[in-house]
Order: structure tokens, then sequence, then C-alpha cells
């Protein structure tokens, strides 16, 4: 009987440690996949909806003077946004009532301190940035 004891002592002992190493990797498994779909998910969805802001400000149309920035940009088309980020020397602005869901240029104004240089991109969507420079009056891709 003892030997008989033992023995299920040590199957009980062995069902515990392989219980515990189930739960361990049920855990890790989970937590792996739903830190992979959260990543995803986000990633995802704002590269998906940023691919609608594609833009081009037209060249020789950009002009600044006395604190106010204006060019000429014209959307791809497709989007919801209808506000760009301008960006220069550490200060941004906002610009308002673009349309990207149209075709067709627009003439944008704002209000910014700019440097020869600013960056131009979608609200939210900074991987559509353009660096633009006012003295050679173009803007390439960031």
């Amino acid at each position: 009987m003892p030997a008989e004891s033992k023995r299920t002592a040590f199957y009980i002992f062995l069902f515990l440690i392989f219980f515990f190493l189930a739960i361990f990797i049920f855990v890790f498994i989970y937590n792996t996949y739903t830190e992979t779909t959260n990543y995803t998910t986000t990633t995802t969805k704002s590269s998906v909806e940023c691919v609608g802001y594609t833009f081009r400000v037209i060249g020789g149309t950009i002009h600044y003077s006395e604190g106010v920035l204006n060019f000429i940009v014209e959307p791809a088309g497709g989007g919801k946004i209808n506000t760009m980020i301008v960006s220069s020397g550490g200060s941004s602005a906002e610009t308002k009532n673009i349309d990207f869901a149209a075709r067709y240029m627009q003439n944008v104004t704002v209000a910014i301190n700019a440097s020869d240089s600013f960056e131009l991109s979608p609200k939210g969507c900074e991987g559509n940035q353009k660096n633009c420079s006012i003295s050679a009056n173009n803007c390439e891709v960031g």
C-alpha cells in the first residue's frame, strides 16, 4: 500500500505541474494574440484611412508674407478630413475647409510664422507628409 500511495501522490504531482503549465501557456498565447490583434487593428486602420488623403501642392503657388502662408493644393480624391497641419520652425497651425473628397485645386491660406521650409500633412495622417520650401516654391514627399 505505501508504494501505491506514493505512485498516486506522484501522479497528482505530475497532474498539477501539467495543469499549471497549461494555464501558463494559455495565458501567454492569449496575451500575445490580444496584443497582436490590437496593434494590427490600430495600425492597419490608420494606414488604410490615410491612403485616401494623398495630395499635391501645385508648384509655383507657394507664397509667404507677413505671417500668412498661401498655396494651392490638389487632393487625389477620397477621405473625410478637411484639415491639414502646417508645421514650421517648431510652430504649427491648422488649415480649414479642404475637401479631400474633391479632385479640384483649392486655395489654402494659413497664419503661421514660417521659416523657408515647412511640413504639410493631413490631420492624423502624418505619414502623408510633404516637405515644402518657400524659396524653391515646391514640395517633395517627406
